[in-house]
Parts: C-alpha cells; structure tokens; sequence
C-alpha cells in the first residue's frame, strides 16, 4: 500500500525494481537477472525503498489519514455522524 502512495517520490529503477518485486513477486535474484545486475544491488534497492516508504509515511501520515477517512465514513454510512463528527474532531485537534 505505501508504495501505492509515494511510488512518485522514487526513482525509475527504484520503482522498476520495486514493481518486479512487489506485483511480479519476484525474489532479488530473479529481478538481478532480469535488469543485468548482481543480487546483492537488487536486495540493497528494496531494502532502501522500502525503508524510505516507511519513513515517507512517518513523516506525512498519508496511509494513517486515508484509513482514518475510511473509519469516518464507515461511521456515517452507520448512521453514526455524531461519532464521525467526533472522529474528525480528534484528527483535527
């Protein structure tokens, strides 16, 4: 789901390599194959993008504030304004 998100805020070969292992499953030697490059590269990119989505989410919450949105709109299709209302009040601060 993050890389959904923030895909844009990585590189071409970040995103190429992260496409290939994330939709196409394939492990880092299979992806090292495919793109020409050791296994070893391919392992160091997803371990980076993966944790530089983590901290892309840290800092601007993209993921919290979407599910959030969802609970609140579970809330009113329940008839539950008043606890959305509330809800969005807490977000709000």
């Amino acid at each position: 789901m993050l890389f959904d998100l923030y895909r844009e805020l990585l590189t071409d070969k970040q995103r190429q390599i992260l496409t290939l292992c994330l939709d196409y499953d394939l492990t880092p030697t299979e992806i090292a194959l495919e793109l020409g490059m050791t296994r070893q590269a391919a392992h160091d990119v997803i371990t980076k993008c993966t944790n530089q989505l983590l901290e892309y989410e840290s800092k601007l919450g993209v993921c919290r504030l979407r599910s959030t949105l969802m609970q609140i709109s579970a809330l009113i299709d329940e008839g539950r304004a008043l606890d959305a209302k509330d809800m969005i009040s807490t977000v709000l601060g």
